[in-house]
């Protein structure tokens, strides 16, 4: 009788005992309001003291994210044709290049923090099988974009990793020195 008890007890599980890992690629976001007010329903303990650790972790993880979104904002302000870019006139070529370099390596690390991977070539070419939107005739005059910046950014950070058995899976696009695509979800 208590082996069964145990048994039981053991096989049991508590909504709030189990951690779930999920790849960012499976991951559905759901608003911090909808989590609060859940785990506040099943909570039945003091709700103030919870509501209290809800705003402690809102707090860390706005301050982990708070410099990567100053410099973001500062160096767009930097480029930003709204505000004419009377900073890049005060600035050096290599502080520009630096600048450039800054901004691309944030904004990298904020989309892959929401989630977002970079487009690689098998997906580029499972949608080109497929021939989703790629029958519109689209030509592209690359000559006219300035793209210095991303070949810097291929040259020194490595191609995002995948778990994949397809032999283009952590392989840029042909296009990755002229544009950085990045998707969200699973498959195309």
């Amino acid at each position: 009788e208590a082996e069964k008890d145990s048994e039981i007890v053991k096989n049991r599980i508590h909504p709030f005992s189990q951690l779930v890992q999920v790849p960012p690629e499976n991951f559905v976001p759901i608003t911090e309001d909808k989590i609060q007010k859940a785990l506040l329903a099943r909570f039945s303990g003091d709700k103030h003291d919870l509501q209290q650790f809800f705003k402690l972790v809102s707090g860390i993880l706005h301050f982990e994210l708070h410099e990567l979104n100053s410099q973001l904002k500062e160096d767009y302000h930097a480029f930003a044709s709204v505000h004419g870019c009377v900073d890049l006139k005060s600035m050096s070529d290599s502080e520009i290049m630096e600048r450039e370099d800054r901004f691309l390596d944030n904004f990298h690390e904020m989309l892959i923090k929401a989630n977002f991977v970079p487009l690689m070539q098998d997906v580029v070419e499972d949608a080109d099988n497929e021939e989703y939107m790629f029958t519109l005739p689209v030509a592209i005059n690359w000559s006219a974009f300035s793209c210095d910046f991303l070949k810097r950014f291929n040259k020194r950070t490595p191609p995002h990793k995948f778990e994949s058995n397809h032999p283009k899976a952590n392989q840029r696009p042909e296009f990755a020195d002229n544009v950085a695509i990045y998707r969200r979800g699973i498959g195309l």
